[in-house]
C-alpha cells in the first residue's frame, strides 16, 4: 500500500511549491495590506434608538463595526432603546485608512435582524495628529506615551432617531 501514499505526498509538495512562487491573485490583496496601528473603540451607549419590535414596543440592539474586511460586534441588549454596552472592540487599521462603519441592528430570533441606523465614524484625524506630532517626544516624566483618543457622539443615519456614544483610541504601530 505504499503507492497511493507516495503519490499523495508528491502532490502535496507540488502544491506547496506552487503556492510559494505564485504572486497573490489581483482580487485578493489580503497579503499586501500593511497595518499602521490599532483602533480601540469603546462602544459606550446608545440614546433614543428606534423601536423595531411592535409587540414589546422596544428593540434588542447590538452594534457592528466594520473596517476593511474586519467586522466586530457588541453583545445584544434586550428590550432597550437606550442601551449601555461599555464594550471595547479592537480593529487593525490598514495603511489605506479605510472608512470605519458603524451599524446598529435589532436582533430577531425568527426573522433576519432589522437595521436600526448606520454611520461612518471619523477616525483619520486621530492618526494625522500622531503623524504631525511625531517630532514631539513622549512625556518622559510620566513615563507614558501620548494617548491619542477622542470621545464622539454620532447620529445614526437612515432612521428617525438614535445617537451612539463612543471613545476612539489610536495606538500606532512602531514603524
Amino acid at each position: 500500500g505504499k503507492g497511493p501514499q507516495h503519490s499523495n505526498f508528491g502532490l502535496d509538495c507540488m502544491c506547496k511549491s506552487r503556492t510559494v512562487s505564485e504572486p497573490p491573485a489581483a482580487d485578493d490583496g489580503q497579503g499586501m495590506i500593511v497595518f499602521v496601528g490599532m483602533l480601540k473603540v469603546l462602544v459606550q451607549k446608545g440614546d433614543n434608538l428606534v423601536m423595531r419590535d411592535m409587540f414589546t414596543r422596544s428593540s434588542d440592539p447590538y452594534a457592528v463595526l466594520k473596517l476593511g474586511r474586519q467586522s466586530v460586534r457588541t453583545k445584544t441588549v434586550n428590550k432597550c432603546l437606550n442601551p449601555v454596552w461599555n464594550e471595547l472592540l479592537m480593529l487593525s487599521v490598514p495603511e489605506s485608512l479605510d472608512p470605519l462603519s458603524l451599524q446598529v441592528y435589532d436582533e430577531d430570533t425568527i426573522t433576519s435582524d432589522d437595521p436600526m441606523g448606520a454611520a461612518i465614524i471619523p477616525y483619520q484625524d486621530l492618526i494625522e495628529r500622531t503623524q504631525t506630532g511625531s517630532e514631539t517626544p513622549p512625556n518622559k516624566e510620566s513615563g507614558t506615551n501620548e494617548v491619542y483618543e477622542k470621545a464622539i457622539s454620532i447620529d445614526l443615519e437612515g432612521v428617525g432617531s438614535g445617537t451612539l456614544h463612543l471613545t476612539l483610541e489610536w495606538i500606532p504601530l512602531p514603524q
